[in-house]
């Protein structure tokens, strides 16, 4: 791990003193001299921090008279914003909104900005060296506060995000967790996180897909798997039983070779009449494959799933989603910045916001 530079870990003390309100606001810094000697470093390293403290917006200065606070912290925060995968993202996805939503909304407090290049590593390292290079270069850069979406949690995955959390960590950086959480569910990490209530969401589409008489379901997931997911299904299999139908079957969708396994199973003993989807993106390929196969949708099958991206209206068979309330979940997420900027102690908080079953043609 690269060692911080002397200016950034008395800077980093200066802030977390300023939000803490150690420092309270309008309230004179120490002198130079004392820093200089408090920290035993050049005064030349002291001027260093200070000025980062100016640009931040944590301070203001005037010369003979010394260093104060600004009345509000909040406008000197620097907000990191990490989701991985933006670059490939597009109508599969509720990404690419929330991302310009949030920037929005940080811009109207008069934070900076600054876009972490987070891409899936095609290849993952056992150091996790290209997540982590992105929070190093964030950190360089001096944010004071990271709104993070995680990567998946299966094995080859599960060290990047606790690898990218600990550089944000060693630098007294603030982390708060958007859509999921880095470990699988029932576990919970030791950040603030901002999501929709997955579990309500799998029990809506599920009691949905029994009001429309689906006596037996499937579910498909990826083989890369997010946090969420366990979720998505906790909700749906307990609508199913409360409804007195069968447990709910699970189909692990590889692409490109899962047609006739998928077809297989559909037309078997145990064959489904509705099939719900982890993301949008899943339920349009089984949607293709389905089509394909000659089965008709909802007639035969009933097909549903997850996000509700823009893609979702725009397939052959406009397709049933829940939605993720996106411009809600970036609203809170900015006020848990806010609030864990000022407030470094706060306990770990799960915020879960309730989305919205929208009803298409597929079911």
């Amino acid at each position: 791990m690269r060692p911080t530079p002397h200016h950034r870990k008395i800077y980093q003390v200066l802030r977390e003193r300023i939000v803490m309100n150690v420092y309270p606001a309008e309230s004179k810094l120490p002198t130079e001299d004392n820093l200089t000697r408090e920290f035993n470093v050049s005064r030349i390293t002291v001027m260093h921090a200070l000025r980062d403290l100016v640009a931040d917006g944590f301070i203001w200065r005037k010369q003979g008279l010394g260093s104060f606070v600004r009345k509000s912290t909040e406008a000197g925060i620097r907000l990191g914003l990490v989701i991985p995968g933006m670059a490939q993202a597009g109508q599969d996805s509720v990404y690419p909104g929330l991302q310009l939503h949030l920037v929005r909304q940080a811009s109207r407090q008069g934070w900076q900005v600054l876009l972490g290049d987070a891409e899936f590593p095609s290849e993952v390292d056992a150091a996790a060296k290209a997540p982590v290079e992105v929070a190093r270069r964030l950190v360089a850069h001096g944010v004071t506060a990271v709104i993070y979406v995680p990567l998946p949690v299966t094995d080859r995955w599960i060290a990047l995000n606790h690898n990218v959390l600990a550089e944000f960590k060693n630098a007294n950086v603030s982390v708060v967790l958007l859509g999921r959480d880095i470990v699988n569910y029932p576990e919970r990490s030791q950040n603030d996180l901002v999501c929709t209530d997955e579990v309500h969401a799998g029990f809506c589409l599920g009691t949905h897909l029994a009001s429309r008489k689906a006596r037996r379901m499937l579910f498909v997931s990826g083989v890369i798997r997010y946090s969420n997911r366990a979720l998505r299904l906790t909700g749906l299999r307990q609508a199913f039983e409360c409804s007195g139908r069968p447990p709910v079957l699970e189909f692990l969708w590889q692409e490109n070779s899962e047609d006739k396994k998928l077809m297989k199973l559909l037309k078997g003993k145990q064959g489904c009449d509705a099939i719900v989807c982890e993301n949008d993106r899943l339920a349009a390929l089984v949607m293709r494959s389905l089509l394909s196969a000659g089965i008709q949708i909802p007639k035969q099958i009933k097909l549903a799933s997850f996000d509700d991206a823009p893609m979702a209206e725009l397939l052959p068979i406009p397709l049933t989603s829940f939605a993720q309330p996106a411009l809600s979940l970036a609203d809170e997420v900015i006020s848990a910045v806010k609030e864990r900027s000022l407030n470094p102690a706060l306990p770990p908080r799960l915020i879960q916001l309730q989305g919205r079953l929208v009803v298409r043609k597929s079911t």
